[in-house]
């Protein structure tokens, strides 16, 4: 898990063997998106805004995982 510049997000990470991406949110709840290609990640991580690019393109998906 990599440390975010975020008021939403305070860490997030990307396993390339099971494709799958674990954001860390502020209050403490980790989530879990699996079949998420490496590209799709990448521009998370590189998003000038982390917590505007999440509510954008992942919140909500039907194939979170809550940990």
């Amino acid at each position: 898990m990599k440390p975010a510049k975020s008021t939403a997000i305070s860490a997030h990470g990307y396993d390339p063997a099971t494709k799958t991406a674990r954001i860390q949110f502020v209050n403490g709840r980790t989530h879990d998106y699996p079949d998420v290609e490496p590209e799709e990640y990448q521009r998370l991580a590189e998003a000038e805004s982390l917590g505007r690019h999440f509510n954008q393109h992942w919140r909500g998906s039907a194939h979170t995982r809550i940990s």
